[in-house]
């Protein structure tokens, strides 16, 4: 017992502290144990056991232990609940048989529920005595009473057990709401045989063994049969002038084959790439990993010796880093973001005077945007390979003070900067024509890839124009609802009455 207690409040006291938890031992060696040995006297019988009907000589001292005793104790906070399973948990070692780690539902050691304590302490009913917590009856005389606390009479004075197993303590605090969060206990119950825990527990089953792994091993396939592959031996037309040249000029035959199907090779590559381009990025990095860790290790190990565990995992953590951030500085230098495209052009459209004066300030955007991508990925001409550049053609409305507008926009990503081609904005005017005014490009830039942009531009000012009809169907959908809810009101109601008649009438 005293190696367990030992073993429970290292662990709290390391991990709770040493003024967040109380801990008891709920057994105690109060059982004498007494040895009647041989003795050499005169005239006594030389028995092994010593004289008949002696009383033994005392040797040492037990605990007396039940099925289903309480042998630990441990009240904390509710926080600290996970470290006083795990100490009891540790303590079930330093004691042989079977036992179970228990939440109690009472209020620390008393044998009060939390509700009912709660309810008590509101009441002005719990004493605090000693480490014990009463609670005040309709017994004793009045004049002992102390101002504010209640008497009650004997037909509503609580009716309380004293179970077997029950234990009382002071409470942490005067203040209900802070003893309510600060009392809590964990109780380390001993059963030789299997026995049901006390009611008023719950159980907190303890993890088995993980011994017993079960594992199955693939058979090797087994061989279908083995293939045959025939060969024509026919006569064949072989043009010699080609063999004869391959002869005298190995090298320029070589060549000139090579460079005969250089282009299809170089597109077989490229649709390689672009099929399994994430299992390509992902060995790249594997390796790039890999060799950036044999690499600091073997710098880091000629200055510094390190231990196993810190050379294997530390050094892979930080080649891991490495390679995921340079990963991210790649995909951000090739990549366009739509929304930083569509900040740059509003940034610029905010601080250009024409625009403002026009349109008047300030000028505000929507979330009703339409971007197309193109370009990108890796290419391989002349067997060197590139990385095509980016482009982004984004289109969205604009609102100022005075008028509205279309904004038109295409961006080109140029060594991990965005260049921006065209911005242009399409604003309608009261009479004649839509009037366009060109911040970057102009009307050849507009046109570029067949009228892209203004292809885009007709799903957007039918988007614009049918907000009005989206916000008329959403209206008549919630009145729909609303009078849908009132019905199924009124027919409950209906029948809540039919239903009370019904039971009037019988």
């Amino acid at each position: 017992m005293g190696r367990r207690k030992i073993a429970c409040n290292k662990y709290m006291a390391k991990f709770a502290g040493k003024d967040a938890f109380h801990l008891r031992v709920r057994v105690h060696p109060f059982h004498v144990l007494r040895i009647n040995k041989m003795l050499s006297c005169a005239g006594a019988d030389r028995l092994q056991t010593g004289m008949r009907g002696a009383f033994g000589k005392p040797q040492g001292v037990c605990a007396r232990v039940s099925i289903g005793q309480v042998l630990l104790s441990v009240r904390c906070k509710d926080s600290n609940s996970h470290h006083a399973q795990e100490a009891l948990r540790r303590a079930k070692f330093k004691f042989p048989g079977r036992q179970k780690i228990i939440v109690s539902r009472k209020w620390g050691f008393t044998k009060f529920s939390r509700a009912d304590y709660v309810k008590f302490k509101s009441e002005n009913r719990i004493i605090a005595d000693g480490v014990n917590a009463k609670l005040l009856g309709c017994h004793g005389r009045l004049d002992n009473r102390q101002p504010g606390k209640a008497f009650l009479t004997a037909k509503c004075n609580l009716r309380l057990h004293n179970y077997h197993s029950s234990h009382i303590a002071k409470p942490s605090s005067p203040n209900p709401g802070t003893t309510a969060a600060s009392l809590f206990r964990d109780s380390l119950s001993r059963a030789h045989h299997s026995a049901p825990a006390p009611p008023r527990f719950s159980r907190i089953g303890v993890p088995g063994s993980s011994n017993a792994v079960l594992t199955r091993i693939p058979s090797s396939p087994s061989r279908a049969g083995v293939g045959l592959r025939f060969f024509s031996l026919g006569k064949a037309n072989v043009n010699t002038d080609f063999a004869k040249k391959v002869f005298e000029k190995p090298a320029s035959a070589v060549a000139s084959t090579f460079s005969r199907y250089r282009e299809a090779i170089g597109l077989q590559i490229e649709a390689f790439f672009r099929r399994n381009y994430l299992f390509v990025l992902g060995a790249v990095g594997v390796v790039a990993c890999a060799l950036l860790w044999r690499i600091m290790f073997g710098i880091a190990n000629t200055f510094i010796g390190f231990s196993e565990g810190m050379a294997k995992y530390g050094f892979l953590a930080l080649s891991s880093a490495i390679v995921a951030f340079a990963g991210l500085y790649v995909r951000a230098r090739f990549t366009i973001n739509p929304d930083r495209v569509y900040r740059i052009a509003m940034r610029r459209l905010n601080t250009s005077a024409g625009i403002l004066e026009v349109m008047g300030a300030p000028l505000s955007g929507s979330d009703l945007r339409a971007y197309v991508m193109s370009g990108g990925g890796l290419t391989i001409k002349d067997f060197k390979p590139r990385i095509r550049s980016k482009r982004c053609f984004l289109l969205f409305p604009i609102r100022g003070s005075e008028r509205k507008g279309l904004v038109s926009v295409e961006v080109k990503k140029k060594k991990g900067q965005y260049d921006m081609k065209l911005l242009a904005i399409d604003i309608p005017m009261a009479s004649g024509p839509d009037q366009r005014l060109f911040l970057e490009g102009d009307e050849v830039e507009y046109k570029v890839g067949g009228g892209l942009i203004s292809q885009l531009r007709d799903p957007v000012v039918k988007a614009m124009s049918a907000a009005k009809e989206f916000d008329t169907l959403d209206q008549i959908e919630e009145e729909e609802d609303a009078e849908r809810e009132l019905q199924k009101a009124e027919q409950k109601n209906r029948d809540e009455i039919e239903k009370l008649e019904k039971d009037g009438h019988q």
